[in-house]
């Protein structure tokens, strides 16, 4: 996984090309790897990492869900935590909800989902609002954690978590 530092170039003293270890206060956006930094030369390239994130932590559902036929009998407790990945608001200084994903509609939309239908598997349930997520316009990618409390004493929560990207 790749980590992105920005750090504070220091600037080289001209006479003799050594670093004056003085920050010259140009910023030096490097993408770290594990094959090493990768330089970034153009406002484009890192234009292209800008990103901003919608997120909802501990949306609290209760749905059919469940393989068992115990389960398939009785809602259950589902936690949702999600967080979108999405370009960066250009006309911010409008301060208008027009230019943004409402993170409301996002909530919406998972409750609309959940209720839907009866869902066997967390990873269906998830698909399904990542799919709803990614026909956002400006959503480059989501990530989507669903627990279900309540199925072992001996667990907090147990679940799945997938993330899925645009190929726009």
């Amino acid at each position: 996984m790749n980590k992105l530092f920005q750090t504070m170039t220091t600037s080289p003293d001209k006479s003799s090309g050594k670093s004056s270890g003085k920050s010259s206060g140009v910023l030096d956006t490097q993408l770290i790897s594990h094959k090493g930094p990768a330089n970034f030369n153009t406002d484009d390239q890192i234009k292209s990492l800008d990103s901003d994130k919608v997120f909802i932590r501990n949306l609290h559902l209760t749905m059919n869900i469940g393989v068992t036929d115990e389960e398939a009998s009785n809602k259950q407790a589902v936690l949702v935590n999600i967080t979108l990945h999405v370009t960066s608001n250009a006309d911010w200084e409008s301060d208008d909800i027009a230019h943004v994903i409402s993170y409301a509609d996002i909530k919406d939309g998972i409750e609309k989902i959940a209720a839907q239908k009866r869902y066997h598997l967390l990873e269906t349930f998830c698909e399904y609002i990542c799919d709803m997520c990614l026909t956002y316009k400006g959503c480059k990618g989501v990530t989507i954690r669903a627990e279900k409390p309540d199925i072992f004493t001996q667990t907090d929560a147990v679940g799945v978590e997938i993330s899925r990207f645009c190929d726009k």
